[in-house]
């Protein structure tokens, strides 16, 4: 039985078909409506109470994963990752044809003057030991014996002007902004040159950090999309793409943006508001996307904590979706301590920095688009000190992968 979350599972031996209505288009509608659907053979999970006529005496229990004792698994050690560190974007899958687990990092340095980010890549026969090929693909730092599969050029002077978020990395040669890259094993593409693709952020459109696009038969050479950025949305988070096979259609999930108190999204690039919340698109050939639509926002006890959302990974399962909720918290640090007291002023005054963490909850939907909160918003992989008030960031890397009769 796969250990996923938590909750029970139960797996029904026999095709069970309820006598009465079936709902209209075969869609996911409740027992209260009057509707009954077909649940075959498929494992059901008891995160919701769509499959339950009561429940009295019981209550729902989110267990946490366990995190592995030898973390972290992927560090930079190599003679070219000197003075760089790992990003917290990047994606991996297990090639059942190869029996490999393969994945894609980002590599970041700010050392001295040099702030440069590249695309690397390694594989493990058991995702705990990671192997680095020497690809000879990229030049880096006066040498191609490295495992960079590419890097994103600075912006231009044409998109400073036209982003001006872009100006100071344009000043500085800035060459960060390769970020946010998602790779995906297409199950349904004919064509072996396009049987791995890519969404990133980074050039050739870097303005306004849209989505762009690439190709590779193999996961290590790679060709960018001629008409970037295909998805034309301000999204400077992971966006998490896959085939979805309930719909026959690929589906991404990807940041928005809104202004505090507002539910409606903003459609102003150049000043999106700080609000983030979750959109969701879909198409049929990973070039022609709908537009985004918001499946998930703040609400106002999110926004009581400065409650925001980073990004959320999608794990589709057994016909329904679980998703990983990066929620991103804001708090205040004291800088120092009373700045001016005297005899005529005795009022204290100090002054704080804002300060942010990350932390994780589980999410659940039966379609894609409508969405609950599980475990009563109890954080499904806490931090490491949820008491101490300093920077810390959990982040989903991946969704979980299923392997044999593991998770």
């Amino acid at each position: 039985m796969h250990r996923l979350l938590v909750i029970c599972l139960l797996l029904l031996c026999s095709s069970l078909l309820f006598a009465g209505q079936t709902a209209p288009g075969g869609g996911w509608l409740g027992w209260k409506n009057g509707y009954y659907r077909d649940l075959g053979t498929q494992k059901q999970f008891f995160v919701d109470d769509f499959i339950l006529e009561e429940m009295e005496g019981l209550r729902r229990v989110l267990n946490q994963p366990v995190k592995y004792e030898g973390n972290p698994v992927l560090r930079c050690d190599q003679p070219w990752e000197q003075d760089l560190r790992v990003s917290q974007y990047g994606s991996v899958f297990y090639d059942a044809e190869q029996g490999l687990f393969k994945i894609w990092y980002g590599v970041r340095s700010y050392y001295g003057t040099e702030r440069a980010a590249a695309s690397a890549y390694a594989t493990s026969e058991d995702g705990v030991v990671w192997t680095k090929p020497q690809l000879g693909i990229v030049e880096f730092r006066g040498s191609r014996s490295n495992n960079i599969i590419f890097q994103s050029d600075p912006p231009t002077k044409e998109d400073a002007e036209r982003d001006p978020l872009l100006r100071r990395a344009y000043e500085r040669s800035d060459r960060t902004l390769l970020d946010s890259l998602y790779v995906m094993k297409d199950p349904v593409e004919k064509d072996p040159a396009k049987k791995c693709k890519m969404l990133y952020r980074g050039s050739p459109a870097l303005v306004h950090f849209m989505v762009n696009g690439a190709y590779s038969p193999d996961g290590i050479h790679w060709t960018p999309y001629e008409d970037n950025p295909i998805i034309p949305l301000r999204s400077d988070t992971e966006n998490n793409v896959f085939w979805d096979t309930r719909i026959d259609r690929y589906v991404v999930f990807v940041r928005m943006f809104a202004a505090f108190g507002e539910v409606a999204p903003s459609s102003d690039h150049s000043k999106p508001g700080n609000l983030r919340i979750v959109g969701r698109s879909q198409s049929r050939d990973f070039v022609n996307w709908t537009p985004a639509e918001v499946v998930l926002i703040p609400d106002a006890k999110d926004r009581e904590t400065g409650g925001t959302f980073h990004d959320m990974e999608i794990l589709p399962h057994e016909g329904v979706y679980f998703g990983f909720l990066g929620i991103l918290h804001r708090y205040k640090v004291p800088l120092s301590g009373p700045q001016t007291s005297s005899e005529q002023n005795i009022e204290v005054h100090t002054t704080a920095k804002e300060e942010e963490y990350e932390d994780v909850e589980l999410t659940f939907s039966r379609d894609g688009v409508r969405w609950i909160r599980i475990g009563e918003r109890k954080p499904f992989i806490p931090l490491v000190n949820p008491d101490n008030l300093r920077r810390e960031w959990i982040h989903v890397f991946q969704p979980p992968l299923i392997v044999g009769d593991e998770i």
